[in-house]
């Protein structure tokens, strides 16, 4: 049986998906299977699929659906695996041609549930490739090939990993039962948080796994759109009531802290937010369900946010009085009225 399938979620990539597929099919490793989710593309990606799925019919299969986003393609894919590992690439992405042999001999040694790999980036318009550890050196260091056990001290570093799918094994046994959502954005960041909190052992590699395509340069006056910002909060908001669901599974603070961090930063993208004055004041109000939750979570996050966070002293006791069960909704209500005053439409 083979080991591990590589999902890839298709919808409009006839310009990558050739090129995507030989670097799997180059492979050092024939223990992989390949699952193509076709996600409603209107151009020639499902007559691509159909030829490589010909052309390789005991390794490609193929799943064409009618458009549901990234994390549909991710649901229809998790009832149809049948081996005990899978990893996602982009069909824009490709492999190092020792992917998977790299990515299987880590998880045979140390039995993780979950593997986690470095990777090759070229930003937008670039031709050089860079090296990405898969994390911020400045946070945290991990140690390569070495076993996290769930609940030691250095498994929690593992909360500050950056959250993408490139480069990452999952064991099937972590994912059953995620809930995954239509039309959102962040859909990894779900994968990855509740996936970790559910695994017992995790293992790193600094070998690059994925090469990945056209990473886009990320520019602070950017605006952002206000489907994103309210499908976010949708996203974080689900991963919440996921990990209170979990049964048998002790959830560590630094993924409370993580989630207070998303929501400081969904406060920073509201403020560059496309839209009116009134879908302004919803999301707001939709983000403050968010923050409710959140509050629960206060001793949680408190000690974790002080020791990590790094911000001026008014701003420390504004963000810490909004996670206060005593002070926050009268602190959120008077941070929305500031907000609604200094207002100025951006569409």
């Amino acid at each position: 049986m083979k080991k591990v399938t590589i999902v890839i979620p298709v919808y409009n990539a006839e310009k990558t998906l050739r090129r995507c597929l030989d670097s799997i099919l180059r492979q050092s490793s024939n223990e992989f299977e390949i699952l193509l989710v076709n996600d409603g593309s209107t151009d020639g990606s499902d007559l691509i699929i159909k030829e490589y799925v010909l052309g390789n019919s005991d390794t490609i299969h193929g799943i064409k659906k009618k458009n549901g986003g990234y994390g549909s393609c991710l649901e229809v894919a998790m009832k149809e695996l049948k081996t005990p590992y899978f990893m996602i690439c982009r069909p824009e992405d490709t492999l190092d041609p020792k992917a998977i042999e790299t990515l299987l001999n880590i998880a045979k040694i140390s039995n993780a549930d979950l593997c986690i790999g470095a990777f090759m980036t070229r930003k937008e318009n670039h031709t050089v490739q860079e090296y990405d550890c898969g994390y911020d050196k400045s946070e945290i260091k991990l140690s390569v090939n070495t076993v996290y056990n769930a609940g030691s001290d250095n498994y929690k570093d593992l909360f500050l990993v950056n959250p993408h799918a490139y480069g990452k094994l999952y064991s099937k046994n972590v994912v059953d039962g995620i809930a995954f959502l239509e039309y959102v954005p962040s859909i990894d960041t779900l994968l990855y948080y509740l996936a970790l909190i559910k695994s017992k052992k995790v293992i790193y590699t600094d070998k690059p796994i994925a090469h990945v395509s056209s990473l886009p340069i990320v520019k602070e006056e950017n605006m952002v759109r206000f489907s994103v910002v309210n499908g976010k909060i949708l996203v974080y908001k689900s991963m919440l009531n996921q990990a209170e669901r979990l049964e048998n599974v002790k959830v560590p603070d630094e993924f409370y802290y993580v989630m207070f961090e998303k929501f400081l930063s969904l406060m920073d993208q509201v403020i560059k937010m496309e839209c009116t004055k009134d879908q302004f004041q919803e999301t707001l109000d939709y983000l403050g369900t968010y923050l409710k939750k959140l509050v629960d979570y206060e001793n949680q996050i408190i000690p974790l946010y002080r020791k990590y966070h790094k911000a001026s002293l008014m701003q420390r006791v504004m963000e810490e009085s909004l996670l206060s069960s005593r002070l926050s909704a009268i602190t959120y209500s008077r941070l929305i009225k500031r907000m609604l005053k200094e207002f100025k439409p951006q569409i």
